[in-house]
């Protein structure tokens, strides 16, 4: 009777470890996908965030250039300026306009 108590604790705990093995492997597996996917997600943000702030600042640089072309056109600098900066304001409203519907 001894040898069967035995063999079932053995059998137990056996089985016990097998389990505990099989929940720490997908509980790993389970983190390292969460991790992967973290790290695709900021690495994307990441790049996002880089381009529109290169284009914002690429965009800035046309806008100076064009508000000084204009206002050497005209004669006086603000004029360029005050022109360059209606039309941005005047584009912003109209994208805005149209957003709502």
């Amino acid at each position: 009777m001894t040898q069967d108590t035995h063999n079932t604790e053995d059998w137990k705990a056996m089985a016990l470890t097998m389990v505990s093995n099989a929940i720490k492997q997908s509980s790993a597996n389970i983190m390292q996908m969460v991790h992967e996917k973290v790290d695709r997600t900021a690495h994307a943000i990441i790049k996002r965030v880089t381009i529109v702030f290169l284009m914002l600042l690429g965009a800035a640089f046309v806008l100076v250039g064009a508000a000084q072309y204009v206002g050497s056109v005209l004669g006086m600098n603000a004029y360029g300026y005050g022109i360059v900066g209606g039309i941005v304001l005047v584009i912003a409203a109209l994208m805005q306009f149209a957003s709502r519907n």
